[in-house]
């Protein structure tokens, strides 16, 4: 419960209001009524204004609308470092809480309510939001330029110096359901590929943006890593990145996506400013030239490494057709002559499957030792399930790949399997083990990263890992048998090592 919903009065049963209004023949009004209940009852506090609004909303309604409350200490995060000049515009003001943030910190340095009306802007396309944000900014005496519009198909304002909020995160299905053209958006903004909506807002920020103007923006943290992300990307490489702020680890929304902050000018291009990490201020100088994707962490050194594209073929698992097609294929039991046994993402630890020690979840099933029929498999995953190799989670904190030196396994849904085309298995094993393999992983596809920090693993991102060299060094490939006998201590010194040796340009090193 938020601060300001901790102010109802305790004869306030704001739930049963909210259901009420959502039951009303004319719920419009309703919510109106409602907002203007809580708003009065709250002293207008932009956070209990958005909980209701929340509320008015069914899920899947809140869901296409792309609605999360932003947290306040949030928004007066971001408005605390923007520098809030001219116009100051928010195009899915929601229920006002960026806004106010300004508005609190501009009042509190000598502007006043009457000339800050005319300086805050902000648009939404549910009039119930505006009306909230209404009742917000009025708290505060602000008659602000508020108007229920589409901020991606109607101009914001004559001239836009500062633009701060959190743009609505809805990916392309939710974008169609909402009866948004995305054909005729991506031609007139240049967007590629399978892009969120909240990247729309972005480069509409950029093209309205006043020269020498700020951007300030919550963003889901896949926009600097996801490859619909690289359009907009390269056209914030025509201005300066002042800041990346990472705060995936907060815990801010519910949603499944976490955010960063990004904070940009429309300046010339030049030296780009500060990666911070966690939310916690600890900065770090961004690279003078943003490569692709952007960094979340700083990345380590893998000088003399190769991509491992290169040594191996990295294929995903199960496709979804093919999952629910073999769905009851699976069975649970010893594996017999024409078997294989089958993992996923939750069955593997590093080096090591945990058949028969965890359950497989797969498509509402529970199956404790599972296998499957090699001839129940499509010829390529055929092909691939009798192959030497690694499956390597595709949902993990660290890089986890468990080796099938036999060809006795089947990697299912949500893993990645990689079959060495260049390099010994072994050797392969210990270098993904290495904390710099994870390490660079996690600064590089962070960006990709789920609630609670669990990266996902996906067989474009897995090729690009660098990994050491294979020089044909035989005492290396003996010490790499030798400490995956030993257990996954072993085998992470040795591939680090190996970093090291590659670094050094020492590959004929011996171990």
């Amino acid at each position: 419960m938020s601060a300001c919903r901790a102010r109802y009065p305790a004869g306030v049963d704001i739930d049963r209001l909210i259901a009420e209004a959502r039951r009303a023949a004319e719920p419009e009004p309703a919510g109106r009524a409602l907002l203007d209940a809580v708003a009065a009852e709250t002293g207008g506090c932009p956070v209990a204004l958005g909980e209701a609004l929340e509320g008015l909303r069914a899920d899947d309604s809140r869901r296409g609308r792309g609605l999360w409350v932003t947290p306040l200490a949030l928004a007066e995060a971001v408005v605390a470092a923007a520098p809030l000049d001219g116009v100051i515009v928010d195009p899915s003001c929601g229920a006002g809480v960026f806004l106010v943030a300004a508005a609190r910190r501009l009042l509190a340095g000598g502007a006043t309510a009457e000339s800050l009306g005319a300086r805050l802007v902000g648009l939404d396309t549910d009039p119930l939001a505006v009306h909230a944000a209404g009742l917000a900014l009025g708290a505060l005496g602000i008659s602000a330029q508020l108007r229920c519009a589409d901020a991606t198909a109607t101009p914001w304002a004559p001239e836009v110096h500062t633009v701060i909020g959190n743009p609505p995160w809805v990916d392309s299905e939710g974008m169609v359901r909402a009866g948004l053209d995305r054909a005729a958006l991506a031609a007139r903004l240049g967007l590629r590929g399978n892009w969120d909506l909240s990247a729309a807002f972005v480069a509409l920020a950029a093209s309205t943006l006043a020269p020498g103007g700020h951007l300030a923006f919550v963003l889901p943290n896949k926009i600097v890593a996801a490859p619909w992300g690289g359009s907009v990307r390269a056209v914030l490489r025509q201005g300066r990145v002042e800041a990346v702020e990472d705060h995936t680890q907060r815990g801010w929304f519910a949603a499944s996506v976490q955010p960063i902050v990004l904070r940009w000018s429309r300046s010339a291009p030049r030296d780009h400013g500060v990666l911070e990490v966690g939310g916690e201020r600890s900065r770090m100088p961004l690279p003078e030239r943003l490569t692709d994707p952007w960094p979340l962490r700083p990345v380590p050194d893998t000088r003399g490494c190769v991509a491992l594209g290169s040594l191996a073929r990295c294929t995903d698992g199960a496709t979804v057709s093919e999952a629910y097609a073999l769905r009851d294929a699976l069975r649970d039991g010893e594996p017999g002559p024409g078997d294989v046994r089958v993992a996923n993402s939750g069955t593997i630890d590093p080096l090591t499957f945990l058949w028969g020690q965890r359950e497989l979840r797969y498509l509402g099933r529970r199956i404790a030792r599972p296998v499957i029929d090699r001839e129940a498999l499509p010829p390529r995953r055929r092909e691939q399930a009798a192959a030497p190799k690694l499956i390597v989670a595709s949902m993990t904190r660290v890089l986890e790949a468990a080796v099938d030196s036999d060809g006795s396994w089947y990697g299912a849904k949500s893993t990645v399997v990689v079959v060495p085309t260049a390099v010994p298995l072994p050797w392969l094993a210990v270098c993904l083990c290495a904390p710099t393999a994870s390490e660079w992983y996690r600064a590089v596809w962070g960006g990709l990263a789920l609630q609670g920090g669990h990266l996902r693993v996906g067989s474009r991102q897995l090729e690009a890992l660098p990994v050491p060299p294979w020089t044909g060094d035989e005492a290396a490939l003996e010490a790499a048998a030798a400490a995956l006998g030993q257990g996954v201590e072993a085998a992470a010194r040795l591939g680090e090592r190996l970093y090291v040796a590659a670094r050094a340009g020492a590959g004929g090193a011996r171990w």
